[in-house]
């Protein structure tokens, strides 16, 4: 028996030990203010005056045992004042802080500058502390804010701005910061200014030129202009910079080229000179080369001149041509060309084109028109074979168009048009019975000639014949064979008697193929058929299997849960193919099905058997031959895999109780005092997979004793101990 003593404390409030000191910190330093309490356990909260401080950012509140700290980083002139640690709104301490200014001081000090004449000037400095105020002296005097200086304060940034330089701005300039200052000197570079001008220069069209001006300062930059207009870098124009040379190029000069360029350092600081272009002379790039065409054809002359803009004349007979129906004349850039339509003999002979006072000369020849110097003949030619149609022009050059009937042909596939000197050859291949007819060569609609082809047919005969088959009962038969023509028609006879399309018999014609289908062989089926091609026949032979049949039923059978069980059957060919199923459903090949042929014999092997794998099962040859047998299946006795094992366990705890049993669905009781056990807030049953638990809850010596888990008849017996809790 354990008795239990309740007692009444009091506990002291927690009470500053030590107080805040009055401390002292340094601008953008940090400081702790420090006091300690009478508990390590007591929260307290910080005051800046009034303010409650927050944590995190420059505030750090810390506790070390009894010591409470605040620190306070990157000290600010405004963080000085007086501080506050509460423990409660009654139990307060305070200290003063104290902040000593940073000395005004620079960061970084300004720099010598140079600039030019008309430019402006910039001294930057950055000092220690973003409010303090720096002066900008020159000669010892002052410098205000005006329209030659602006004074810029940016942050800790400290800019002098001296506005469009002259040269009385250049000397010393100091800047001060409290007592410190910082020296810096200004010069004043003179603006620049041109030291030669720019003369009068002269070139000839197309060729370049370069206008060339000199300044004061090699780094000075100039602008060039043709009149008013500002002149691009690039393309033909190339400005250059040689020291103190600046230079202008034109490349490819064009007469409008020509007039005043100026180059400007600034819009009064300026010089111009004069561009003349010489024109060039007009002469020929390129001359017209002698023609010689046939009779109605046309007739092209081309030459090129210097100048696009340049014109020419063309002569005959010392006359100027003039445009019209006979002729053509066309500009297209340097390019000038005379075209002469439909020639004949009369447009034979000299011609010249004239550009200023030269000219060129040239010939002009017309062939006489082709025509044809042997005819085409009619010719004979086998179906299948090739044949050629040859006649012969008068000259190797003409050209030719062959025609069937009205169509004109094209040129590759089964037609090949050869020119072979003189001769014109059509050569037809792979010859067709609609290939017969009257063909035409023309060198125009009205020169012609024409010859007839004749196509002698092929005789009817087998490319390959049919084959013997043997098939089962029940099913389709084909014999097939090939014969020389695609319209060729074949009979087929059986016992001299001609097949008809019907129930029974499919003739198909594909191609050269032709087929002959007998639909559902029975033993009337059998024997020889004959497919005739013209006076030409091909014989085959048609065997009828019987169909195939059980020879041996299956038998019920019998097997234990988990074991492994056969089906046997027996079928009257050993080739011949079943399906198994249960009930209606077809049984898949693998997984714990394993479907078998032994010659005749045709067996399924179920393996690791189910209570549910019980009932029918069906092998089939066909929906309508089929054979059955039924399997029963035996269970498995309820036994233990293991057993639980007794339990000590401390008063308040839970003990639990395992056992595994031999599948996975049978349900165990839980007994104590002979009575069952039920799951409420004192027993829980656990069923997972073949392990089955009681647990206890809270247990207390009530709980101790034998229980005892029953699975069918088979019982186990466990003890539960509870000890008593340790005080």
């Amino acid at each position: 028996m354990f008795h239990h003593c309740c007692c009444l404390f009091t506990e002291e409030e927690a009470r500053f030990i030590k107080n805040l000191s009055n401390v002292e910190g340094a601008e953008m330093d940090s400081v702790k203010l420090i006091c300690e309490v009478s508990k390590p356990s007591a929260d307290v909260t910080w005051y800046k005056g009034d303010e409650e401080l927050p944590e995190g950012g420059r505030y750090d509140q810390m506790v070390d045992g009894k010591r409470r700290i605040l620190l306070i980083q990157n000290l600010k002139m405004d963080d000085a004042g007086e501080y506050y640690c509460k423990l409660s709104p009654s139990i307060t301490i305070s200290g003063n802080l104290t902040i000593n200014e940073l000395a005004a001081e620079f960061i970084s000090k300004p720099h010598n500058q140079e600039v030019v004449e008309g430019e402006k000037a910039e001294f930057t400095c950055s000092v220690s502390k973003e409010n303090y105020q720096v002066r900008w002296m020159k000669d010892e005097k002052e410098l205000e804010e005006g329209d030659k200086y602006q004074m810029i304060s940016d942050g800790k940034r400290r800019t002098l701005v001296i506005k469009n330089c002259d040269p009385k701005d250049e000397g010393g300039y100091v800047v001060m910061i409290g007592p410190n200052g910082a020296s810096v000197n200004l010069t004043i570079e003179e603006e620049a200014r041109f030291i030669k001008n720019l003369s009068n220069v002269e070139g000839a069209e197309m060729d370049s030129v370069k206008l060339i001006c000199e300044v004061s300062k090699p780094s000075a930059d100039v602008t060039w202009y043709k009149g008013d207009e500002e002149l691009p870098e690039g393309g033909r124009y190339d400005q250059m910079v040689d020291g103190k040379r600046r230079i202008l190029l034109i490349q490819n000069l064009k007469m409008d080229d020509a007039g005043e360029y100026y180059c400007k350092l600034s819009p009064s600081i300026t010089i111009s000179g004069n561009l003349t272009i010489n024109e060039l002379a007009a002469e020929f790039i390129s001359k017209p080369h002698n023609q010689e065409v046939g009779e109605g054809e046309k007739a092209e002359f081309t030459c090129s001149v210097s100048k696009e803009n340049y014109q020419v004349r063309w002569m005959k007979d010392d006359k100027e041509l003039e445009e019209g129906d006979k002729y053509q004349m066309i500009s297209d850039g340097k390019r000038r060309t005379l075209v002469i339509r439909n020639c004949d003999p009369k447009d034979e002979g000299g011609y010249v084109v004239m550009i200023g006072p030269n000219g060129a000369s040239v010939n002009l020849t017309i062939e006489e028109e082709a025509r044809f110097i042997k005819n085409l003949s009619n010719v004979e030619g086998a179906e299948m074979d090739s044949v050629k149609l040859i006649c012969e022009v008068s000259k190797p050059s003409a050209d030719v168009t062959w025609y069937k009937g009205d169509e004109e042909l094209p040129e590759g596939g089964r037609y090949d048009q050869m020119v072979d000197g003189k001769r014109r050859i059509l050569l037809i291949q792979n010859l067709k019975m609609d290939d017969a007819g009257e063909y035409y060569c023309k060198l125009s609609p009205s020169i012609t000639t024409s010859g007839n082809l004749t196509i002698n047919e092929l005789v009817a005969e087998f490319i390959s014949k049919p084959h013997n088959q043997e098939v089962v009962e029940g099913e389709k038969a084909e014999f097939t064979c090939s014969v020389s023509k695609e319209n060729y028609q074949v009979r087929w006879m059986k016992d001299e008697k001609e097949l008809e399309e019907g129930d029974k018999y499919q003739m198909i014609s594909d191609g050269k193929r032709r087929t002959l289908v007998i639909k559902d062989c029975d033993p009337k089926d059998e024997g020889g058929y004959v497919v005739m091609i013209g006076p030409n026949e091909a014989s085959v032979n048609l065997t009828v299997e019987e169909e195939a049949r059980f020879i041996k039923n299956l038998s019920n059978v019998e097997g234990a849960e988990m074991d492994s069980v056969k089906l046997i059957c027996e079928v009257s060919k050993p080739s011949a193919d079943v399906t198994w199923y249960k009930g209606d459903e077809e049984l898949p090949e693998g997984g714990r099905y394993d479907q078998m042929v032994d010659g005749k014999r045709r067996i399924l092997l179920i393996q690791n058997l189910k209570m549910d794998d019980a009932g029918e099962y069906y092998c089939k040859l066909s929906p309508s031959i089929t054979t059955s047998g039924n399997l029963t299946i035996n269970e498995l006795a309820a036994e233990f895999i293991s057993k639980p094992h007794n339990q000590e366990v401390v008063e308040g705890e839970k003990a639990e109780f395992t056992c595994f049993i031999s599948k996975e669905n049978y349900q165990v009781r839980w007994m104590k005092d002979e009575k069952e056990l039920e799951e409420g807030d004192k027993y829980q049953m656990i069923s997972d997979g073949k392990r089955r638990t009681l647990v206890i809850k809270n247990c207390d010596p009530k709980d101790e004793g034998g229980y005892v888990v029953m699975i069918g008849p088979n019982g186990a017996i466990v003890n539960l101990t509870v000890g008593k809790r340790s005080s």
